[in-house]
């Protein structure tokens, strides 16, 4: 049987209509499936900003800013870099700049240089690089990662091939609302069907790994600047180890060169932070321990995740394995994410930034708030407040994950890719 696909509706629930017939500011006025108020209240339109969503926007926005979560600028990007009301373009990577949350009708000042993330085979460290390829522009735009060939075999026996692919929708429901059923399908026993083209604007797809893991798990958070343990070369049968760099984040580090936790000078690269694609939907990179997997099974695997409790749940992240701990337990994913916290390597971001060790919060769980976001250095202080935006600050929330072809957003970003 084939993979049936992995969806999580979200329809966004907002707050009550106001007084009058119309609905106010900023509040929902339209999408698939929605039965609420479909005018807005005066100086406000009813802006669609996907299929399942349209939003009451200032009507100075419909000028030509770019909506929440689209792409605002970046190397070779020419489209409008100015951001409706409420949001700010904000610096993902060097060709990647997105309007997220924060005042409004702004645009990003330059990238920083793109760079690349290793790590050390014996240390549970996450690096993450700077994309040498521009994500999706906008949420705007379908991704689908398709594939009618067989992924080439694992050290285990069975070879891993492409299945249908997973629909993710946006935005999300409440999370009352979320659909509890976001465990992961079974493996396919039969031959996997040539992957389908983007399903519709806004909603993205990725493909199952035939025989991948899949299940339910846990996550934490962390940022301890080592160089990831996937870093190294011989960890997997991989295009070429994760990327790190030197201590401006930014510069690739030889592949050999020793980690910074340990004397050495090649730490996590700055751009392997978090980033949301969309409201529902964010790429980043994990440290993980998966039942039956080893590192070389799980170096540069890529995952969707669907979180399942706290103010994110019916959100998913695609995350891309960079790291290994034995400090993690079966089935559990390590966030990367600046002021996360150091956990067991608490050496590597005093040394790298040069920097004292309370700038970056508790030593398991990292920053206590947004505000505590600004003491990190600035080029990890996107990636911190994704934690409040978009992550909307969960603790550790339990998640429900399948095995995914790498999308080459992430992939881009690394430089790693499972042969």
């Amino acid at each position: 049987m084939l993979f049936k696909a992995l969806t999580v509706s979200a329809f966004l629930s907002m707050a009550a209509a106001s007084d009058s017939a119309c609905a106010p500011a900023y509040q929902q006025c339209g999408g698939i499936n929605w039965s609420g108020a479909t005018c807005c209240e005066t100086g406000f339109s009813c802006t669609v900003q996907n299929d399942y969503y349209s939003q009451c926007l200032e009507d100075a926005n419909n000028s030509g800013c770019q909506p929440f979560y689209q792409q605002c600028g970046g190397k070779d990007f020419t489209g409008t870099t100015c951001c409706q009301t409420g949001s700010t373009c904000q610096v993902v990577n060097e060709y990647y700049h997105q309007c997220l949350p924060g005042s409004g009708h702004s645009h990003a000042d330059s990238a920083p240089a793109s760079t690349q993330a290793v790590d050390n085979g014996s240390q549970k460290t996450v690096s993450k690089s700077s994309a040498a390829a521009a994500p999706q522009t906008s949420a705007a735009a379908a991704v689908t990662e398709t594939s009618a060939t067989a992924a080439a075999p694992e050290t285990s026996a069975a070879a891993k091939t492409s299945a249908a692919p997973v629909p993710v929708e946006s935005p999300k429901a409440s999370s009352s609302a979320v659909d509890s059923a976001a465990a992961a399908p079974a493996a396919s026993s039969k031959a996997p069907e040539a992957s389908a083209s983007a399903t519709s604007d806004n909603q993205l797809s990725f493909t199952p790994i035939v025989g991948g893991k899949s299940g339910i798990g846990q996550t934490t958070r962390y940022w301890d600047c080592c160089k990831p343990s996937c870093a190294w070369n011989g960890k997997a049968d991989v295009s070429a180890p994760v990327a790190a760099c030197k201590a401006d984040g930014k510069t690739i580090s030889g592949v050999n060169d020793q980690s910074g936790c340990v004397g050495g000078d090649s730490y996590m690269c700055s751009n392997q932070q978090p980033f949301a694609i969309n409201s529902t939907l964010a790429f980043g990179f994990v440290a993980a321990s998966m039942i039956g997997y080893g590192e070389s099974n799980m170096c540069c695997t890529c995952v969707l995740m669907t979180f399942n409790e706290g103010p994110a749940s019916g959100k998913q992240m695609v995350a891309q394995i960079t790291n290994t701990g034995t400090d993690l337990s079966s089935n559990h994913f390590d966030i990367a994410m600046p002021g996360g916290g150091f956990g067991l390597f608490s050496t590597g971001c005093t040394t790298q930034w040069n920097m004292p060790a309370s700038a970056w919060g508790q030593t398991y769980g990292g920053v206590s708030t947004a505000e505590e976001c600004k003491n990190l250095p600035s080029d990890l202080q996107i990636g911190c407040d994704w934690r409040y935006d978009f992550f909307e600050n969960s603790d550790n929330p339990s998640v429900s994950f399948v095995e995914i072809e790498c999308p080459s957003q992430i992939t881009d970003i690394t430089g790693c890719k499972r042969n």
